[in-house]
């Protein structure tokens, strides 16, 4: 089950805790609404058998029942003479009820049938009074009070709930715009900071710490880029200086096979570290925001073209053929040259990353807004565990490190070139026969070409 939002939380535990106090409240209110009105039952039924013990014996057996009762019709009475008999009796108050009341002690509630009566009786020498209010009423007044409860609960325990996600709402504001800020706080914008709130707060003392963790990070951030930067400058110079000298040993008379193959490895791995010094430098500079592209108007058509042709140079080695599918008149806005490198990145792996005999297919289409670039090939594919790290610096595919060509820069530098173009590159979802890149870059319309 997927974690609700922190703000939903807050609005269902307020729903929640307004019913609960509700709901205790409804059972403690009507509790003692009943318990009072038993007690208003019994003072009128007690005010009543009062009546009745100071009538005069004569005027007692005068008067009927209905004149008893006449101005209170919810109580009823009953009179037993000394003998047991019954004298008088109120309709309504069933015979059986007013003689059970005679075993009883004190006030009492009595069900009969479908009603509820509140009775006691009281002794005059020998005579007993039997009063009895009928609870109707009552049941008729707590009955209302539990629809009452029961129509408003759910509407208060809504009101509640909208109540707790509008306060929810005030009271996270503050965090969203933390989060609005961090969120902006990107690699190239590390000396942004978020706005410290003046309220003595949790708010104010997260803005301090989201800061200062900033300011570390930007200090740990420049570092890294000053050290790559710098060494990737520095070592340019002693490269060039070994490679020249190797090539002036190759030329050199009186070497052996053996020494010229020791020469000729030794000038690869100086190519090598070339290439690395190179990218190093480039995605430092990609790294900090500058980049330096000098972007222009370029037909990506002819661009991914000649790239292909170069591609079959060294495809050709692999014994891997090329195949173009390019469609016409694709126009971008970028650097030339970056985007050749991301080109011959992109087929190179595709080259070196293949089988004997294999195929690499680029291939340029329009899709709407966007120029589509796809690269692929029919190597043995990327396993599914890799798959999510093949952008990351120094990563290769081939963890055993038996294909020397690569030094897990070059998909790196690919994602900083697209992104840097306003384009997206993906890898396409995994084949066991084929591996794709693809590259959407945004296509510049006819008039913006001419």
């Amino acid at each position: 089950m997927k974690p609700l939002p922190i703000r939903m939380k807050f609005a269902l535990w307020a729903s929640a805790l307004t019913g609960v106090v509700l709901a205790v409240y409804s059972v403690g209110t009507f509790i003692n609404l009943y318990h009072e009105q038993l007690e208003a039952a019994d003072l009128e039924i007690d005010g009543e058998a009062r009546h009745l013990l100071a009538l005069h014996p004569n005027g007692l057996m005068d008067a009927s029942a209905a004149e008893i009762v006449r101005y209170q019709p919810w109580l009823a009475v009953a009179h037993f003479d000394e003998n047991g008999q019954m004298k008088i009796r109120s309709p309504e108050l069933p015979e059986s009820l007013a003689r059970a009341a005679l075993t009883q002690k004190g006030l009492h509630t009595a069900h009969v049938a479908d009603s509820a009566w509140r009775i006691g009786a009281w002794s005059r020498e020998k005579e007993v009074f039997i009063v009895a209010y009928n609870l109707e009423e009552v049941h008729d007044i707590v009955i209302d009070l539990i629809l009452s409860y029961a129509l408003s609960l759910p509407v208060v325990v809504l009101i509640a709930g909208a109540g707790g996600w509008w306060v929810s709402g005030r009271a996270l504001a503050p965090m969203r715009e933390l989060s609005n800020a961090a969120e902006r706080v990107q690699a190239s914008k590390l000396d942004q900071r978020v706005t410290v709130p003046a309220a003595a707060d949790e708010i104010q003392r997260l803005a301090l710490v989201l800061n200062e963790m900033f300011g570390r990070l930007e200090n740990s951030f420049t570092q890294a880029q000053r050290f790559a930067a710098d060494a990737s400058h520095e070592l340019r110079t002693p490269l060039t200086i070994m490679r020249g000298e190797v090539e002036q040993l190759l030329h050199a008379n009186g070497l052996s096979a053996v020494q010229e193959a020791k020469l000729l490895s030794v000038q690869e791995e100086i190519r090598q570290l070339e290439r690395i010094t190179e990218h190093l430098l480039l995605l430092a500079r990609f790294d900090v925001g500058r980049p330096e592209l000098k972007l222009e108007c370029i037909d990506l058509s002819l661009l991914v073209t000649e790239a292909g042709e170069d591609a079959e140079i060294l495809a050709a080695i692999n014994e891997v053929r090329v195949s173009m599918d390019v469609a016409q008149g694709v126009k971008v806005k970028g650097d030339r040259m970056q985007l050749r490198r991301l080109l011959l990145n992109l087929l190179q792996n595709a080259v070196t990353y293949n089988h004997s005999g294999g195929i690499v297919v680029c291939a340029v289409t329009n899709e709407g807004p966007a120029a589509r670039i796809s690269i692929s090939n029919t190597g043995r594919g990327i396993p599914t565990e890799m798959r999510p790290r093949v952008f990351e610096r120094f990563f290769r595919g081939d963890p055993s490190r038996t294909v020397r060509q690569g030094h897990g820069l070059g998909l790196s530098l690919c994602r900083e070139i697209v992104l840097a173009h306003g384009g997206v590159i993906t890898l396409s979802p995994n084949r066991p026969d084929r591996t794709e890149f693809v590259v959407l870059l945004p296509q510049v319309g006819a008039e913006a070409a001419t």
